[in-house]
């Protein structure tokens, strides 16, 4: 039997074995599921991916794939990311996390491409048009005129090279590019100099030694002369423009000797140049020393403003390439410092050197650096959320992404807010350790009515049917702003109902806007022909908050609404308000009752329009039994407990704006009121004839008539 499958039998039957454990994965993989992957461009060495943040796995150049040594549990989660990326190289996980593990993982991808560099510097008195610089004797780039920075489209490769030089001088200038080349580019390239002028400087020296021909000089990685033997002096061809900067090197050395150059490098010219000094010797020494704390990559060290030198982590001494001729000077700077460290020389100059020189000290030093982390509440995530390193004084930016519905609340730092709301927060002139955190929140919106009824404009059919424009208040009661806010019809409006608003697109915490309703002479859903009114949803949206929505209905009489035909409708209430109104049960309580219980008493129901009132006297004074009044007390039509008998005049709104219209289903006969007759309201009591128009009509309290209960709309 399947081992596998034997295990989980056991399990089921809770009988004790060590291998029943979620550890299991599948057949192959005892012990839990493999995390791997494939990698493509992966060109060099260095490439360190983490699962989980602990558990890491080196891959070597050109390898196809990786595989994590240690398993998952079952259920188990991975996150692959890059712990350390190759040399030149820039890397991407894919497809790198996942939860709730129950197979091997395999469809990680990482993807690495060449690192690339921008070639940049800065430009100053260039007041004319004309300026063209290449590098590498291509890519031109045309620079306007009053720039003052530069930025070649074309980015260099890691390991490259570069060299900035003029293809076009501009009009009536001349400039001079200094720190114009560099070999071995492993960062962004930022420190190369324009000095523009209509003055120029001519640069030159004295020579010494030179016995031989063969000697090339160049100024600012061009302007190459050749120097004849037995030179004492020497001037380039090319002046330099007024402010700008110069740096003379060999470019190549005459037969037999050894030439260095020595105060060769100056900038900001402000005059004619004639101190260089050349040393040309048939014997040389060499320039080297000592290096302390140098524990990571990137240190530069040159030599004369020319002779460049890499030096490797964990180095404890350096010597330069090239030697300086017998005689010859000597200034060992640093030229790019190393990650994280500061380095310094001493000892580091001197003229007419004679020996070798193994005295040179380089002191590194770690940079002071804060670690500033990154936190965020439920329902929105902060980024970057790895820890930031930050030197002293400087910034790190973050940004949060709210879940949706939400919005940012509050950024935080170290326990104290710092910024309301907004997705970006930038943390400056650092000088702590800290803790970035934001906060995120869900406003609340409310209407002020959750189903909003309106009259049509028909004034012409009957003087109450105004169409008086009404108002939804949208308030924000949440703590935050409500963004986006929208206000939708989901359901058309009836044709000639228009909906206006006030409220834009933020809406402020305890800050409130309306919308206005103004009816047409057209009912919701054609409902004056006995149709049940559909209500358009008016909808309010934000970005930050859950949709609310009111339904409105237009209505005129004939309508059903809240139980029965709209009869009468009151336009006069306050306009945040619906209308007022009642409505006519969908059909008759009886087709025939007495309006009494069985004896003659007067009810004080005198009300000629206020059959509710009426009613409660009649039950109160008759108590039980079946009669006309404590029918419609008693009713449950349509979910509405509140129906009464009629008022006279409300039954006669009742044939007028409904059952003469041939609308609910009304029989031809009489109805009684809840109104007794004025003149014997011991014995009578008023009805109304529907098959005579509608006319008013008194008979005897024992008299058998129909009845159709009412009720107001609320």
């Amino acid at each position: 039997m399947n081992r596998l499958l034997l295990v989980m039998i056991v399990c089921a039957l809770g009988l004790s074995i060590t291998s029943c454990h979620s550890r299991y994965g599948t057949p192959g993989t005892p012990g839990g599921f493999v995390v791997s992957g494939t990698v493509t461009g992966l060109t060099t060495n260095g490439l360190v991916l983490t699962d989980n943040g602990t558990n890491s796995v080196a891959v070597s150049a050109n390898a196809p794939s990786f595989e994590f040594s240690e398993r998952l549990e079952s259920g188990g989660s991975y996150d692959v990311a890059i712990g350390t990326q190759p040399t030149g190289l820039t890397c991407s996980v894919t497809q790198g996390s996942g939860s709730n593990v129950q197979e091997n993982v395999s469809d990680v991808s990482v993807s690495c491409a060449p690192e690339t560099f921008v070639i940049s510097g800065t430009i100053k008195g260039l007041t004319a048009s004309g300026l063209t610089l290449q590098d590498n004797g291509r890519d031109d780039l045309t620079v306007a005129a009053n720039s003052n920075s530069f930025e070649f489209s074309s980015p260099v490769a890691y390991g490259g090279d570069y060299d900035v030089t003029i293809s076009a001088q501009p009009s009536g200038l001349t400039c001079t590019v200094s720190r114009a080349a560099g070999t071995d580019v492993t960062a962004t390239v930022n420190d190369v100099t324009i000095a523009c002028n209509a003055t120029t400087y001519d640069v030159g020296g004295l020579i010494s030694g030179l016995t031989t021909s063969g000697l090339t000089l160049e100024n600012n990685a061009g302007d190459a002369i050749a120097v004849p033997a037995n030179a004492t002096s020497f001037q380039f061809t090319d002046p330099v423009s007024a402010g700008g900067a110069y740096d003379v090197t060999v470019a190549t050395q005459p037969a037999g000797l050894v030439c260095s150059v020595g105060y060769g490098t100056g900038s900001d010219l402000q005059a004619n140049v004639s101190t260089v000094q050349v040393t040309c010797a048939s014997s040389t020494f060499t320039i080297g020393g000592v290096i302390s704390g140098l524990t990571s990559n990137g240190l530069v060290l040159q030599n004369s403003g020319g002779d460049n030198l890499l030096v490797p982590a964990a180095s404890s001494s350096f010597q330069f390439v090239t030697p300086v001729a017998y005689g010859g000077s000597y200034n060992v700077t640093v030229l790019s410092q190393p990650a994280g460290l500061t380095c310094a020389v001493t000892n580091g100059s001197s003229s007419n050197g004679t020996q070798n020189v193994v005295d040179v000290s380089v002191s590194c030093i770690t940079n002071m650096v804060y670690i500033v982390v990154s936190s965020s509440g439920a329902n929105g995530i902060v980024s970057p959320s790895t820890a930031q390193t930050v030197n002293p004084g400087g910034s790190v930016t973050f940004t949060a992404t709210p879940d949706a519905g939400f919005a940012v609340d509050q950024w935080i730092v170290d326990g104290s807010e710092v910024q309301s709301g907004g997705s970006v927060y930038t943390l400056t002139n650092v000088s702590a350790n800290a803790t970035v955190a934001a906060t995120f929140a869900q406003t609340t919106l409310s209407l002020s009515i959750s189903s909003l009824a309106l009259s049509v404009m028909d004034a012409g059919l009957n003087a109450s049917l105004t169409g008086t424009p009404r108002q939804i208040i949208v308030t924000n009661n949440g703590s935050i702003p409500a963004t986006n806010v929208a206000v939708n019809s989901g359901t058309p409006l009836p044709n000639g109902t228009t909906m206006t608003t006030t409220c834009v697109v933020t809406l402020a915490p305890s800050s409130s806007c309306s919308i206005t309703i103004t009816p047409g002479t057209q009912a919701t859903s054609d409902c004056q022909f006995g149709s049940a009114a559909t209500p358009s949803a008016v909808s309010v949206s934000a970005d930050d908050a859950t949709t609310v929505q009111s339904n409105v209905s237009v209505l005129s009489f004939g309508c059903i609404y809240q139980g029965g035909y709209v009869y009468s409708i009151d336009d006069t209430t306050p306009t945040t308000s619906g209308v007022g109104g009642a409505v006519a049960a969908p059909a008759d309580a009886s087709a025939g009752i007495q309006w009494y219980n069985g004896t003659y008493v007067t009810t004080n129901a005198s009300s000629l329009s206020d059959g509710a009132s009426n009613t409660q006297l009649i039950v109160a004074v008759q108590g039980g039994g079946s009669y006309a009044a404590s029918l419609c007390a008693t009713s449950a039509v349509s979910g509405y407990s509140d129906w009464y008998l009629p008022a006279e005049n409300e039954l006669s709104l009742v044939y007028a704006n409904v059952a003469s219209n041939a609308i609910g289903n009304f029989a031809s006969g009489d109805y009684w009121s809840s109104t007794e007759y004025n003149a014997n309201p011991l014995l009578q009591a008023w009805a109304e004839d529907f098959s005579a128009g509608g006319a008013q009509v008194y008979g005897t309290k024992s008299l058998v008539l129909g009845v159709r209960c009412v009720r107001r709309m609320n």
